[in-house]
């Protein structure tokens, strides 16, 4: 089932949702068709479609943290990016560098599972599974939202990926998805420093 949230900025609603997906291992060919296909999605219903990696990403709120910041920021005018597909992949890869976001983030040759991030004003058009299936097409194996949920595997992966240290888990006296939500979380809140 996927995650759906309703998102209010001023008098504008925004709805988000989410789809966890399990796919079979995507070549270099796949991700250049998914890209295209993506771009004339979006172009065609008028909405914001984020691909990430979940394998960097500690839990829902960590999602839903992440894009909530960037809409915010795209809603108020001040982004690092001028698409807000892009900003969302920011502030999961908590960075203000696109390149880098994409390599942390971004799909990757190999993976075989991905979250699809969609953002619609007013929360009118298709459902999210049958835009999954538009860009994905037969590469989908089966719908899992689990993949987004934190696991010990995940830890290990994302320690490596966001640089947290022993000694910054130790001070937030968190451990677990709770350590590591926080540590992220901190980071994501820095990107708004950032932009002042």
């Amino acid at each position: 089932m996927p995650l759906r949230e309703e998102l209010r900025f001023g008098d504008t609603s925004y709805v988000m949702e989410v789809l966890g997906i399990r796919c079979r291992p995507l070549t270099e060919h796949d991700i250049e068709e998914i890209v295209g296909r993506k771009l004339e999605v979006e172009g065609r219903e008028g909405v914001a479609i984020s691909l990430i990696d979940p394998r960097f990403v500690v839990g829902r709120r960590h999602l839903l943290a992440g894009v909530y910041m960037a809409l915010k920021s795209y809603v108020k005018g001040r982004t690092f990016a001028r698409r807000l597909d892009v900003e969302i992949m920011l502030y999961m890869a908590c960075t203000k560098e696109i390149n880098k976001a994409y390599g942390i983030v971004g799909l990757k040759k190999g993976i075989d599972s991905l979250l699809m991030v969609l953002i619609r004003e007013g929360g009118k058009g298709g459902s999210i599974l049958d835009v999954a299936r538009d860009i994905l097409g037969d590469r989908i194996v089966k719908v899992d939202d689990e993949v987004m949920d934190f696991s010990e595997e995940k830890a290990k992966i994302v320690v490596k990926a966001f640089n947290i240290t022993p000694d910054e888990m130790k001070m937030s006296k968190m451990e677990g998805e709770e350590g590591f939500l926080h540590a992220i979380l901190s980071r994501m809140a820095l990107l708004n420093i950032f932009k002042r």
